[in-house]
This record gives structure tokens, C-alpha cells and sequence, in this order.
């Protein structure tokens, strides 16, 4: 892999001359190198498969309490029984989410700010008291 110019964020071009030479792969990783360079990913197997189910199931069950708490604490006439849907509402939202993302940092940040700001102004302004 070669490289003949860098576009700067000015988006002024400069000419270069460069080229990979190396690469650090982690040996636990699936990710196989072959001699021109290319670069594939190897199939992860049944341990990371029950690993990743176990990481969803627990992340989706706090998830799943956290907003529930979260909604009984806002709503003064909230009951388990009226809060029992939020899984659903948590895994609707994660679709939406999923959709929206773009792997920019700054679009990350932003988004944890507009979440920050809009649960201060639910509490504020009491948007759920009854």
C-alpha cells in the first residue's frame, strides 16, 4: 500500500511518498495478514459467540433496570407493572441509534451532551411529575 499525498482538514493537498511497511496485530486476534499485505478477518468461534451473548444479555438487563428505575424516578405514578415494557423501548432506541452511527468521535461527544442536557431539562422542568 502506497500513499502520494495528504489532503490536510484545510483541505490543502501536499504531495508524499510513503508506504505501509509494517503492522501490529494482537496474536489473540482473528485478523490474518497475507504476503501482498491483505488484510482478513478470520471467523471469531463459539467462545467469542457465548461471550458476546453473555456481554448482550447482561448489558441489555441493566439496560433494561436502569431505565425502569430511572422511569419510577421520574414518574410519580410509575409501578414495576407500568415499567416493565422499557426492554423494549431500550432495544427500539439501540435500532435507531445503530442507524445514526458514524464512528466520528466528536459526533459521539455531542450526542452524550444532547442526552445530558435534555434528562437536566425532563428534571427541571418536571416533565414527568404528576
Amino acid at each position: 500500500m502506497t500513499f502520494n499525498r495528504l489532503v490536510l482538514p484545510t483541505g490543502a493537498s501536499l504531495p508524499i511518498a510513503a508506504s505501509v511497511v509494517g503492522i501490529a496485530i494482537n496474536r489473540r486476534s482473528q485478523m490474518k495478514v497475507d504476503s501482498e499485505g491483505n488484510l482478513s478477518g478470520g471467523k471469531p468461534g463459539k467462545k467469542q459467540l457465548v461471550d458476546d451473548l453473555g456481554m448482550s444479555f447482561a448489558v441489555s438487563k441493566v439496560a433494561d433496570d436502569g431505565c425502569q428505575l430511572a422511569a419510577e424516578a421520574l414518574i410519580s405514578t410509575a409501578t414495576d407493572a407500568s415499567t416493565a415494557g422499557t426492554a423494549r423501548l431500550v432495544g427500539w432506541f439501540a435500532g435507531v441509534v445503530r442507524l445514526v452511527q458514524s464512528g466520528l468521535i466528536y459526533w459521539y461527544a455531542f450526542m452524550m451532551i444532547f442526552g445530558v442536557c435534555a434528562v437536566y431539562a425532563l428534571v427541571k422542568y418536571r416533565v414527568f411529575a404528576g
